[in-house]
């Protein structure tokens, strides 16, 4: 497998955003494990294009399913009841700030489904804010993975202090925003 990839890093970046894409859609599915042992052969940068790539596409397609497909077909797709906890604390109105620190603390599909069926926000605010809050951590499990299997302990360890640094700052905005319910 890593002798194929390596050969054919175009081919394998796409096939590997293709399968993060889907990963999202199909919510049981989660291909996060998988990113550390992808690093290595494709190299940080190009997994965490992949990455990011892949999940954002997958969240505007989840996005989109959610807001058009509604609950009958999200009843097909992923469990409504972890939905439902996510509408008890999402206020009405979702402003692309919140959607940024939601994206660096929650999973991406549950997120996405939750977003495109309980709040307002349009697809243009929704699509820019997701990118900018996936973006990060497709990086930084893309380089702690790549650091992690080079024994580079100095870039694992300063992706892991500035990736909780980013996790904790995300919770706490998630708080504040929260609590002003409209």
């Amino acid at each position: 497998v890593r002798a194929l990839l390596s050969t054919n890093p175009v081919i394998a970046a796409g096939l590997y955003a293709f399968l993060m894409c889907a990963a999202t859609v199909v919510a049981p599915i989660a291909l996060l494990p998988t990113v550390p042992l992808v690093a290595p052969i494709l190299g940080p940068v190009v997994t965490g294009f992949s990455c990011w790539i892949g999940w954002t596409v997958g969240a505007v397609i989840a996005f989109l399913i959610a807001r058009h497909g509604g609950r009958p077909f999200l009843l097909r797709v992923i469990d409504l009841a972890s939905l439902e906890r996510f509408e008890s604390r999402l206020p009405h109105t979702v402003h692309g700030a919140l959607i940024v620190a939601l994206r660096l603390a929650l999973p991406v599909d549950v997120l996405s489904y939750a977003l495109g069926l309980f709040s307002n926000v349009g697809l243009f605010t929704y699509t820019i804010a997701s990118a900018l809050g996936i973006f990060w951590f497709s990086f930084a499990f893309a380089y702690l993975g790549y650091a992690y299997s080079e024994d580079r302990a100095v870039l694992f360890l300063l992706f892991s202090v500035v990736s909780a640094i980013i996790f904790v700052s995300a919770l706490v905005y998630i708080r504040q925003a929260t609590r002003l319910k409209d």
